[in-house]
């Protein structure tokens, strides 16, 4: 009769700290006209020129500016004594994603016109990829080093991988930003706000299947 194969599962677990060295910003321009399409198109296409020259005007590389969102079209409000909708003009909305450098996130902030709304901001590690990895390695070898010590207390040795699952869990460690008060704050001082960026607790976790004998 054949041996049938035996088999360890073994958890591991591989932490690494990533500062924060960029900021992605997410933000929207409106363009409003209550009487033609044509106007709220044109003047968004005017805000948006003059807002992706402000930001190369600060160094931003234009690979780091991303549209996310783009809509326009009427809008409509609710006319109670009538129970109907009616029109109340156009307006034209694109949302934007720029990434740049942290130490220059105040200035960019500072610099937004009227027609550009910050929804938020998020901190990021420009080394992420190699960060993500870093732990993984570190889970890898937790994994291993705990079917080590399990082989060895049960008498049995650690053979080949039979299967393998990884996960990932971002843990930040910075204060959260409000954007309304920030813009508040902005607009009463004199000089940008600083953002406390702080850092990142990267997590891997993996189970491993391992074959004994």
């Amino acid at each position: 009769m054949a041996d049938q194969s035996r088999e360890m599962v073994v958890a591991g677990e591989g932490k690494v700290t990533a500062e924060f060295d960029e900021i992605v910003i997410f933000c929207t321009i409106l363009a409003e006209d209550k009487t033609s399409l044509q106007k709220v198109k044109a003047k968004h296409s005017e805000y948006v020129h003059q807002f992706l020259e402000l930001l190369k005007g600060k160094g931003v590389s234009e690979k780091n500016i991303k549209t996310v969102h783009y809509h326009y079209g009427p809008t409509w409000e609710w006319d109670q004594s009538h129970q109907r909708q009616i029109k109340k003009g156009y307006q034209a909305t694109q949302q934007f994603q720029v990434r740049d450098f942290l130490e220059r996130g105040s200035d960019l902030l500072d610099m937004m016109p009227d027609y550009v709304s910050v929804n938020s901001t998020v901190f990021a590690a420009s080394n992420s990829k190699e960060l993500h990895e870093e732990a993984v390695d570190l889970a890898i070898a937790n994994a291993f080093e705990k079917a080590k010590r399990r082989a060895e207390r049960l008498d049995v040795v650690v053979g080949k991988v039979l299967h393998f699952e990884e996960g990932m869990v971002h843990v930040p460690r910075h204060r959260g930003i409000n954007m309304l008060a920030m813009r508040a704050d902005m607009a009463d001082a004199d000089v940008a706000p600083e953002l406390p960026a702080g850092e990142a607790e990267i997590q891997a976790f993996v189970t491993i299947v391992y074959e004994i004998t």
